[in-house]
């Protein structure tokens, strides 16, 4: 609605929309991932830093400790695209099996939360949560209750749905 409204840049529908969802689960911490760079829309860090204090003060303001980080969107985070195969590339990270930006990211985001949290291991506890299987455990708990394969994390190809038209494509740059 925001496009037919001509406000899609309005901040504050911006910060309602992503936050709705996520208060609603009524959580008690959260982190964000605000992105910036030419794949992100938010295109300069002023715009993304505006953004990033407007969700953290609003959160915030509901009773959710919350706390963002600014990372770099100009140029592709996993090499895949695609709800499935963005899940098969978190898999990957989860099982440690994964290196580069994305396995970074999520370990960055991992040590923010559980700073803000209190404790004081930050990446070191989110590196060996990955490496002793405890991160996919929990994921796997955590799909199974909200109604998920009981063995998603065992098997999760398999539960994953595959689109009836996969192809590469290439950047030249």
């Amino acid at each position: 609605i925001r496009d037919v409204t001509a406000t899609v840049e309005s901040l504050d529908l911006i910060t309602a929309s992503i936050l709705s969802k996520k208060l609603a689960a009524g959580l008690e911490g959260l982190v964000l991932d605000v992105k910036c760079g030419s794949g992100a829309f938010m295109k300069s860090p002023d715009d993304a830093r505006a953004l990033a204090r407007a969700l953290v003060n609003t959160a915030k303001a509901t009773g959710c400790p919350t706390s963002a980080l600014i990372t770099d969107m100009s140029q592709p985070l996993a090499p895949s695209l695609g709800n499935a195969l963005e899940v098969i590339d978190m898999m990957h990270v989860l099982t440690g099996n994964a290196q580069g930006r994305l396995a970074e990211l999520a370990i960055a985001l991992g040590a923010t939360l559980l700073e803000q949290a209190g404790f004081e291991a930050g990446e070191d506890a989110v590196r060996h949560a990955i490496t002793s299987g405890q991160a996919a455990e929990t994921f796997g708990a955590m799909v199974y209750a909200m109604g998920g394969p009981v063995r998603f994390v065992e098997d999760w190809a398999r539960f994953l749905p595959e689109a009836p038209v996969i192809r590469e494509v290439t950047a030249p740059m």
